[in-house]
């Protein structure tokens, strides 16, 4: 856990970017798990670092709006948590309402 905040307090304080830098603590713990005797420590945190990525992609099934790329829409999902660009405020994205 040291090490994940050693990872993500330092950037969260100087950019603001709560969710980009949870991702590169997330990113950084097969690093630290590597570094802890024993193998199960290394795949259990593969594994938590696998599962964090498929959860950010799926976005809790909602569809991209179609305003932009798809490509850029799944980008912008496993580095920021969001569908959207930084530059446009969450709150404004508009959602895809499912019939």
């Amino acid at each position: 856990m040291a090490g994940f905040a050693l990872a993500v307090i330092p950037g969260w304080l100087a950019f603001r970017s709560t969710a980009f830098w949870i991702g590169i603590g997330f990113l950084s713990l097969p690093l630290w798990g590597a570094l802890v005797p024993g193998r199960p420590h290394f795949w259990l945190t593969v594994g938590l670092l696998g599962l964090v990525a498929l959860k950010r992609l799926l976005a809790n099934g909602e569809r991209p709006d179609g305003r932009y790329p798809w490509y850029k829409v799944l980008m912008w999902r496993l580095l920021y948590d969001r569908d959207v660009p930084t530059t446009v405020p969450w709150q404004e994205r508009g959602l895809v309402r499912r019939t």
